[in-house]
């Protein structure tokens, strides 16, 4: 870009429309990378094995320096990372202080299951009525899964919204 005196003005006001442009667009990338996180996510949640209620919802949160998704709800954790040791581990759960098969205090490490007062879910076995049998859930990695297919996409919604 070349400038004159003359011409300062109108090369500063480009400069300004260029930026806010760019603030625009990448909003826009951050605001659809995090609603394809939000979608795998709630895909995820939506049909986990779950012995209790699934209450979990999931949003886009705006925030400072972009967007975030968010996963909200009592059962979240046990969900996302699974419950007892007869499961599969989930890849993060020590990354994030959830050893396997410790939670609901201790109860998922045994592996003949153990009895709650609740929920059926889509995984509880009726022993008497609001009684149940569980040998806890697979991890769904339901926001592990979201955010590999965000990292996944990054370059592609990049190319189409950047051009």
């Amino acid at each position: 870009m070349t400038f004159t005196v003359e011409n300062l003005d109108k090369v500063l006001k480009d400069i300004d429309a260029y930026t806010k442009n760019l603030e625009t667009k990448l909003d826009t990338f951050l605001e659809r990378l995090s609603t394809l996180g939000a979608f795998r996510a709630r895909i995820d949640f939506s049909k986990a094995m779950y012995a209790g209620d699934n209450d979990v919802e999931i949003n886009v949160e705006k925030t400072a320096t972009g967007y975030k998704v968010v996963a909200t709800g009592q059962a979240v954790v046990f969900i996302e990372f699974g419950t007892g040791v007869i499961n599969p581990e989930h890849p993060q759960s020590s990354e994030f202080g959830f050893s396997h098969g410790s939670y609901g205090q201790g109860k998922g490490a045994n592996e003949k299951g153990w009895v709650y007062v609740g929920e059926q879910g889509n995984a509880g076995q009726p022993i008497r009525d609001g009684v149940y049998r569980t040998y806890g859930n697979p991890p769904a990695r339901a926001m592990y899964n979201a955010s590999e297919d965000m990292t996944k996409s990054v370059s592609k919604i990049a190319r189409e919204v950047f051009g």
